[in-house]
């Protein structure tokens, strides 16, 4: 049998699950109707349990059967491994509604806990046992499912993790409230042995006074205990979204991560200050890259600072700084913000720093200890960063000619298909150049194919440097040793200084490899639409053919398409 303070107890604990209940139903229902498509049988077993425990909870407690402790303590434990059960079934298909099953599940992993004299070892590691068991059982068969996976071993060992806080909880409460009955209880025999004293009257005030003191002490720990708690919880949470996220971001770019990233910092941290910037070069990006979110002042542009800090930043995840003093010479942008203390922690992937991850609180002592999300954080980012720049690097091998580093034929066959689209839709012109090198076989027959090869190279290197650094174009090693370009939104009038500014610095250059001195020449053919071509379709062919005209007619020179040209 129960003591009646306990079941008094949980006659009021009773009136909270039936609100949490109440507020799981509705949830469910409100998300079943929204994206009725993409509900599970899963969504009508979690509806079905939780209105038959609503129901015996109050079967049960009307006709009393909680002052017997087998059955109150069974209901419980049966009640846990449901939602337990539902958690593991419903993540990660439907996070919020696992987030609300795992709500119950706590609520009812603590109770159970609490039932019991929590100060015995005994009993602690019986019902660790109890509870970890089934968790167990439920990560076997999620890997036997979808096979053995780190998300699902972290969670785990996560979950592990807080159902020793809860027994830690559960017997640090015990044992004060054991201590305050012990020292109520000698009140209480000093009270019966004082008489009319009253010396000892003033003291027993006193005594009563710190035992109050004590109490409200115990309230406010606890207190920030369930805080701590709902803390972690919401990490953890945040945590199983980054790492869903993660996964599914090998087709993304740079920026995508970086804004969700910095949305879920500040969502989970309610931060002043949140930034990422990432160095020029990390995966195919030609300049540096920057996000950030500022709580008091969104307008706010310009960070100069952020690339120092990243020069400044250590090699070592660990050497992470805390910065308190902002003068607005050294810290112009942040100095406009409400920071008091600013965290930098750097990011390394394969032992080579590529960015860093920075963070600003109000609180001047917000990161004196607590950095624990954010050692989490960065080796998310980390894993998100290399799935991207691994992915990148497999595009790029596809797409470009394995000797020149340029687009190959395939992808610029691509690209120059969506620009005929473009180029129509819009009615801008379009200018083809195509060349080719000049006695290349002769090359080839008098100093070898390696320096042919580097011939070839060195062309293509000039021609990277006049047309797609300078972003006016793109081009690709259309053959063996012929090059083909590119120029958008340009007439041939436009094009004509471009080409032979192009032309002449492949005639004036000069290819030393191998102990010869190489100089070369090409002979281009230049098409437009639609001054001189009024099929868009037509350009490479007209262009190929002004080339081999200029071939025909000297060699090294540019030939503009006109009516003079036709299929050699």
């Amino acid at each position: 049998m129960l003591e009646e303070k306990t079941i008094e107890r949980q006659q009021e604990q009773l009136k909270f699950h039936r609100i949490l209940y109440g507020l799981l139903i509705a949830f469910t229902g409100i998300i079943f109707c929204l994206d009725i498509r993409s509900a599970t049988l899963n969504y009508l077993w979690l509806l079905i349990g939780t209105v038959v425990f609503l129901v015996l909870e109050s079967v049960l407690s009307r006709f009393s059967f909680w002052n017997r402790f087998f059955v109150l303590h069974g209901f419980m434990y049966l009640q846990y491994i449901f939602y337990l059960i539902m958690v593991c079934l419903l993540y990660p298909a439907n996070t919020y509604i696992a987030m609300g099953a795992g709500v119950l599940m706590l609520t009812f992993m603590f109770e159970f806990f609490y039932l019991q004299d929590a100060t015995s070892a005994h009993i602690s590691i019986k019902n660790l046992l109890l509870l970890v068991f089934p968790a167990v059982l439920c990560a076997f068969a999620y890997f036997s499912v979808y096979g053995v996976n780190f998300n699902a071993f972290f969670l785990l060992f996560v979950y592990i993790m807080l159902v020793i806080y809860d027994i830690l909880i559960v017997r640090l409460f015990y044992q004060t409230e054991h201590k305050l009955m012990l020292q109520n209880q000698q009140l209480s025999t000093e009270i019966e042995n004082m008489g009319n004293s009253n010396d000892k009257l003033i003291r027993f005030k006193d005594r009563i006074q710190k035992v109050n003191e004590e109490l409200n002490l115990q309230r406010v720990q606890l207190g920030q205990m369930n805080k701590d708690i709902q803390q972690s919880n919401t990490e953890l949470a945040a945590q199983a979204e980054i790492l869903k996220f993660i996964s599914n971001s090998i087709s993304l770019d740079i920026p995508a991560v970086m804004n969700f990233i910095l949305d879920v910092i500040m969502r989970v941290r309610s931060v002043e200050f949140c930034a990422i910037y990432i160095a020029e070069k990390v995966s195919f990006n030609k300049n540096s890259l920057f996000e950030y979110r500022c709580a008091s002042n969104p307008e706010l542009k310009d960070f100069p600072e952020m690339e120092q800090l990243y020069r400044l930043a250590g090699m070592n995840a660990e050497q992470h700084w805390v910065i308190n003093q902002f003068p607005e010479q050294a810290y112009p942008g942040i100095s406009r913000t409400q920071t008091e203390a600013l965290l930098v922690l750097p990011l390394v992937l394969d032992d080579e720093k590529y960015g860093i991850l920075v963070s600003g609180s109000r609180q001047s002592t917000s990161f004196d200890n607590y950095l624990a999300f954010y050692d989490t954080i960065v080796p998310q980012v980390n894993l998100a960063i290399h799935n991207i720049k691994m992915y990148a690097q497999m595009r790029h091998t596809a797409q470009t000619d394995g000797l020149t580093g340029i687009n190959n034929r395939t992808y610029f066959n691509k690209l120059f298909a969506e620009q005929i689209e473009w180029t129509i839709t819009l009615k801008e012109p379009l200018t083809v150049t195509l060349f080719d090198i000049d006695k290349f076989k002769r090359i080839n027959d008098t100093y070898g194919h390696l320096v042919g090869d580097e011939v070839i190279k060195r062309i293509a290197r000039i021609t990277a440097e006049h047309i797609e650094e300078q972003e006016l174009g793109f081009i690709c090693r259309y053959g063996g040793e012929e090059f083909v370009i590119a120029l958008p939104n340009m007439g041939v009038e436009e094009a004509l200084p471009v080409i032979q500014k192009l032309h002449k610095s492949i005639a004036e250059a000069k290819v030393e490899a191998y102990g010869h001195i190489v100089t070369m020449n090409v002979s281009i053919g230049v098409s437009s639409y639609p001054a001189i071509c009024d099929d868009v379709n037509q350009l490479i062919k007209r262009a190929d053919w002004s080339m081999y005209y200029a071939k025909e007619h000297g060699r090294g020179q540019i030939k503009v398409d006109g009516p003079d040209i036709t299929e050699n």
